[in-house]
């Protein structure tokens, strides 16, 4: 008999293997050195398929917010690779590959390849980490203001965004005099954005120049500018003569009314005509008889302590 039965067996181990086997018949044994097929040893040489080994890498591995990485990937001893971002597949396959863009990452995002062998699979993970930038922006007015007493006016507060998410930033008024209120139209608003700053005044409020500070909310933000507050300006009188014809040497009745505005604390004062017929005085009514014939006339002029002045003229 020739050959040897077939048996099948899995070695766990490298090098040569041999094989004998015994065949017993009718009482009797005998051994047998089995052959390879090509007749030429008692042994098969067992070698073994090196294992897959992977690498992966994402490029930066750390990326401002919206922004994005790249992702390369080798093997050696792989028959194929395949990318799943997180569970998700990208369809990016080969071997070998990249740089493969993420696209604009919003958070950290693992990439998992797998690699395909003979008898074993490699699995290794590259993570693009995500940097979320501080929310920051910028806070500005549109200048002065400018408003007499009891009156109001306004300016314009703007914010810009500068890095980060946009959040809501609600605004605030410091340095206001007494007597005086500010108001923002909107209250807050998201980045880039504006809002309308009304400063309202009483007549109590007084004259002068005031350095007037908004807060933004968020991040402590300043800016400031000038409240300036006026006396509101001198209205101007009206003037009356009573009679308005007469004879020589009887009174006339000089007048000055309506007088308003200006700092309030006023002088007076009347002119006209010269020599005997001289029109003078420093109350809102003065009296002068006349000596001579014609027309006579009056001028009053009064001025308040901030410097304003206004005229009124008549004539008899």
């Amino acid at each position: 008999k020739t050959g040897c039965n077939s048996i099948a067996k899995s070695y766990s181990t490298t090098g040569q293997k041999g094989a004998a086997v015994t065949v017993n018949s009718g009482g009797s044994s005998a051994s047998f050195i089995c052959t390879n097929k090509s007749g030429n040893g008692p042994w098969i040489n067992i070698v073994t398929t090196p294992d897959p080994t992977a690498s992966i890498t994402a490029g930066p591995t750390s990326v401002v917010y919206n922004s994005a990485s790249a992702i390369s990937w080798s093997s050696t001893n792989a028959s194929a690779c395949s990318i799943k971002k997180g569970t998700a597949s990208t369809g990016w396959t080969g071997i070998s590959g990249g740089p493969n863009s993420t696209g604009n990452l919003t958070s950290a995002t693992t990439y998992n390849l797998t690699c395909d062998g003979k008898n074993e699979k490699s699995n290794v993970s590259a993570t693009a980490s995500v940097t979320i930038p501080v929310f920051n922006y910028s806070l500005n007015n549109s200048g002065d203001i400018t408003v007499t007493k009891g009156s109001s006016g306004s300016n314009t507060i703007s914010t810009a965004l500068a890095s980060g998410s946009t959040q809501s930033v609600s605004f605030s008024a410091s340095g206001l005099p007494t007597g005086a209120t500010a108001s923002f139209s909107p209250t807050s608003c998201n980045p880039d954005c504006s809002s309308t700053l009304t400063i309202s005044t009483t007549n109590s409020v007084a004259v002068g120049t005031y350095t007037i500070t908004i807060t933004g909310s968020l991040a402590g933000k300043t800016t400031t500018f000038s409240l300036i507050v006026n006396w509101p300006g001198l209205a101007t009188p009206n003037c009356s003569v009573s009679p308005t014809a007469t004879t020589v040497n009887n009174d006339v009745i000089w007048t000055a009314s309506g007088i308003s505005g200006g700092s309030g604390t006023y002088t007076y004062s009347w002119s006209g005509g010269s020599g005997k017929d001289k029109l003078s005085g420093t109350t809102l009514s003065v009296t002068k008889a006349y000596t001579t014939t014609g027309s006579k006339t009056g001028t009053f002029t009064v001025t308040s302590s901030d410097g304003q002045s206004q005229s009124c003229f008549t004539s008899v």
